[in-house]
């Protein structure tokens, strides 16, 4: 029995990184999907650009167009460590700026 028990432990072991993996490629689509949708939907970009200016963000159009090319184009490379620190950046940078107090 503890033979069994050690040897469901090790394939355990072995395939511990499928749910990291599956996480990354989900993450991955999720930000290509968004991304894209933002870029190539008139309605979905405007309605970004109105919430950079409504956030003061800085260049609106320009920053609006920045982070929907970042998350289409890095979006596909989600499993890359540039390509996760760029989303992230973009994720997060803003936040201190959208609510500064």
């Amino acid at each position: 029995m503890e033979h069994l028990i050690q040897s469901v432990l090790a394939k355990l072991s072995a395939a511990e990184w499928i749910p990291v993996t599956t996480a990354r490629v989900l993450t991955g689509v999720f930000f290509c999907i968004s991304g894209g949708t933002k870029l190539f939907v008139p309605s979905q970009f405007s309605e970004l650009q109105q919430t950079m200016i409504q956030s003061h963000i800085p260049f609106p159009h320009a920053s609006a167009l920045f982070v929907s090319l970042v998350e289409f184009a890095c979006g596909g490379g989600a499993r890359t460590r540039t390509a996760h620190s760029a989303l992230r950046r973009d994720a997060y940078g803003g936040h201190d700026r959208c609510n500064p107090h």
